[in-house]
C-alpha cells in the first residue's frame, strides 16, 4: 500500500526535475505518483498533465496525446488538458486541429497575460495553416512544373547534339516526351504530398502491438524546455 508521506516526496521529486528540465527523471516520478494516487484514492489531474509534457519533449506524441485526453475525459473545461492537446497537434503538423484548442484555451484563460499569449500563438498557427495548405495545393503543379523545365532542357539538348538524326527529331514525339516528364513529376509530388500527411498522421497513431505506457525506467531523451503557455518549437518557428 502507497504512502501518502513518500507520494508527496515523488511530487516534490517531479517538480524539481521539472524545473532543473530533466524530463526523463520527471516522467519517472510522475507516473511512479500517478500509480501511487491511485492506490491512496488521490485523483490529480495535473499529474497526467505534468507527464504529458515530459512525453511531448521525448516526441512521444502518442502517450502524450492518450494522457490529455484523460485529463479532458475527467474534466472538459481543464485548460491546460486543452493546451496539452494544442501543443500536440502543433508540433505534429496539425495546425488545422490546433486551432480550436487554442482557441478553447482563449476562452478558459483568467488573465489578460495569458490571453494575449494564446491569441499570438493562435494568430500564428493560422498563418502557417494558411501556408502549409498553399504549399499542399501548389505542389503537384510545381512538380508538373519541374517536369517541363527539365524535359524541355533534354530535348533541346538532344536537337544540339543530334539534329535531325535523334530518335525523337519529330515534334510529336518531342511535346509527347515533355508530357510524359511533366506527368511524371506530377504524380511523384502527389505521391510525396500523400505521404507528408501520411508522415503527420503516424505521430500520432499507437506505437506497434501497444498494450500500455512504456517502462518508466527513466530513460526517456531530454528536449528543450517550453514555456509553459507556448509549445517547444513557438520560439523556433518565425513568421
Amino acid at each position: 500500500m502507497a504512502n501518502i508521506d513518500v507520494y508527496e516526496r515523488n511530487l516534490e521529486t517531479a517538480v524539481k526535475a521539472m524545473e532543473a528540465e530533466k524530463y526523463s527523471e520527471a516522467f519517472f516520478y510522475w507516473t511512479k505518483a500517478i500509480r501511487m494516487a491511485e492506490q491512496l484514492g488521490i485523483n490529480d489531474l495535473k499529474l497526467y498533465i505534468n507527464r504529458a509534457k515530459c512525453f511531448l519533449q521525448a516526441e512521444q506524441y502518442y502517450y502524450a496525446m492518450q494522457d490529455a485526453n484523460h485529463v479532458l475525459t475527467a474534466d472538459p473545461d481543464n485548460i491546460l488538458g486543452h493546451l496539452r492537446k494544442a501543443e500536440i497537434f502543433y508540433e505534429t503538423g496539425h495546425l488545422l486541429e490546433a486551432i480550436p484548442e487554442i482557441g478553447k484555451c482563449f476562452d478558459l484563460a483568467t488573465t489578460k497575460e495569458e490571453k494575449e499569449q494564446v491569441l499570438q500563438w493562435q494568430k500564428k498557427c493560422r498563418s502557417e495553416a494558411s501556408r502549409q495548405r498553399m504549399r499542399e495545393e501548389q505542389l503537384p503543379y510545381v512538380g508538373a512544373a519541374v517536369g517541363i523545365v527539365i524535359s524541355s532542357i533534354g530535348v533541346v539538348a538532344d536537337a544540339l547534339a543530334y539534329g535531325s538524326g535523334s530518335y525523337i527529331a519529330h515534334p510529336v514525339l518531342k511535346a509527347l516526351v515533355v508530357m510524359i516528364t511533366a506527368g511524371t513529376c506530377y504524380l511523384a509530388a502527389l505521391f510525396y504530398r500523400y505521404k507528408s500527411g501520411q508522415t503527420r498522421k503516424a505521430l500520432l497513431a499507437p506505437p506497434p502491438a501497444v498494450d500500455k505506457l512504456p517502462a518508466t525506467n527513466g530513460q526517456l531523451p531530454q528536449k528543450t524546455s517550453a514555456s509553459s503557455w507556448l509549445p517547444k518549437s513557438y520560439h523556433s518557428k518565425k513568421d
